[in-house]
């Protein structure tokens, strides 16, 4: 489908399938504003603002010059008007994605116990070491499925270095409470910070001994 305008017996005419064009994005447009409202779930119809733009423009005037007039003054309106958006996204740096995670044991366990996102900086750690991780929107450590079962079984697992993750500000109390379930607790040694430049919540490794 060609959106715009054709040429029919020598003149330029409206495409009729525009119209098609124009009840999706207004049914869309209301089913994305109530169903979700989320900003990147709308892409399909960002990219459609200029088709429905300059289709509006065809229907409305008839008259090439008066068209291109008024394509200019809305260009300028939104070329002055657009705000880049800022969501609290961290500054621009070096690297799109610059994380660094201190040093790890090979064959460590490593537990991630929060709903907030914290897995990210996995790929950038010691790739032999083992992630675990419960007390999320998946998975609680009061379930006795297979899946925390395994969980609960690896961090009781003797021999093999232990580590928590600490997520947001440090509660020695609340990590005490959760390691406790596999008979550990915090070392005395204090926790690492994992350097990110997609931090939202302060991350930190944190060594496990046993209890």
């Amino acid at each position: 489908m060609r959106v715009g305008k054709h040429l029919r017996d020598g003149a330029f005419a409206e495409t009729r399938d525009l119209g098609l064009v124009f009840i999706f994005v207004i049914v869309s447009y209301f089913a994305w504003e109530f169903g979700f409202s989320v900003y990147r779930y709308a892409v399909t119809l960002e990219m459609l603002t200029g088709v429905v733009t300059m289709g509006a423009l065809i229907w409305l005037f008839t008259d090439p010059r008066l068209r291109v007039v008024i394509s200019l003054v809305l260009l300028s309106i939104v070329t002055t008007t657009t705000v880049y958006p800022d969501w609290g996204r961290g500054e621009y740096g070096d690297r799109y994605v610059d994380i660094r995670v201190p040093p790890l044991p090979v064959n460590s366990v490593v537990l991630i116990a929060s709903w907030e996102p914290a897995a990210y900086f996995i790929p950038f750690a010691e790739p032999t070491a083992q992630y675990l991780s419960i007390e999320n929107n998946y998975l609680e450590l009061s379930q006795n499925n297979k899946l925390a079962s395994e969980v609960k079984r690896l961090m009781q697992t003797p021999g093999r270095p232990k580590f928590v993750v600490s997520v947001g500000d440090f509660d020695r109390n609340g990590l005490n409470a959760l390691l406790e379930k596999f008979g550990l607790r915090l070392s005395a040694l204090p926790c690492q910070p994992i350097r990110s430049n997609l931090e939202v919540e302060a991350l930190s490794l944190c060594a496990a001994v046993t209890d």
